[in-house]
């Protein structure tokens, strides 16, 4: 019975050593490719909310704020399929005001709302109107109408640059490329912070939306090559 385990130990032990070399015998690769696209909608999302003392009283202001801008997106005609929207949710929450020598309880409501706009101006101009009717919680950032086709081709440049590298460790190391074992990628988007000099500035409105902005795609894969 000693001499049996100490044979299963042996060949566990061989085993072990044998999975270590064959993940060893691959080169992992890392790299990064970039897209940058003109930025022509600005995507505007919206906190709709409302607060009072009352589940019924919150709902019925927030339904007053909701018709303020339905009639905003008629005005400016803000097509169908570039609004999306969530259902309406309400909490309740304390607040430091004691009744009764209770706390105070409030009831608000929230929902989120999101519109692609391609008319800069009548992104300013419904911030302002929401704002002056008790709107508070809103942002908004740059997004490129060819984001799909920019995402495709920033992730087709960090794979061939993942390729060149692998290519170039294996020829300097006197090795040979096999087949890819795996590959991992993630996508970024941002836009830059800094003015570029393509950008131009109206002379009629001295703005900051009257500059040319620029969405950048990134992609970042890893990849492992087998070696021989």
């Amino acid at each position: 019975m000693r001499y049996l385990l100490i044979l299963l130990n042996f060949c566990f032990i061989i085993s072990a050593v044998q999975a270590q070399q064959s993940k060893d015998n691959v080169i992992s690769v890392t790299a990064n490719g970039e897209v940058e696209l003109p930025a022509d909608i600005i995507q505007f999302n919206i906190n709709l909310n409302a607060e009072a003392d009352t589940p019924q009283q919150a709902y019925n202001f927030h339904k007053k704020r909701e018709t303020v801008l339905v009639q905003l997106l008629d005005k400016y005609k803000v097509q169908e399929d570039n609004i999306r929207f969530q259902p309406i949710s309400i909490n309740s929450r304390y607040t430091d005001e004691y009744i009764n020598r209770k706390r105070k309880q409030v009831f608000q409501t929230s929902q989120q709302v999101s519109l692609n706009l391609k008319d800069f101006d009548t992104y300013e101009k419904i911030q302002v109107t929401l704002i002056e009717n008790g709107f508070d919680q809103f942002s908004g950032r740059f997004l490129s109408s060819d984001q799909e086709e920019g995402e495709d081709e920033a992730l087709r440049q960090a794979i061939q640059a993942a390729k060149d590298k692998a290519t170039i460790i294996a020829e300097e190391s006197n090795l040979q490329l096999g087949k890819i074992k795996s590959i991992n990628y993630r996508q970024n988007q941002y836009r830059p912070s800094r003015q570029r000099e393509s950008m131009a500035m109206r002379a009629d409105s001295p703005g900051l939306m009257e500059y040319d902005q620029t969405v950048v795609l990134q992609a970042s894969v890893t990849m492992e090559f087998s070696i021989k």
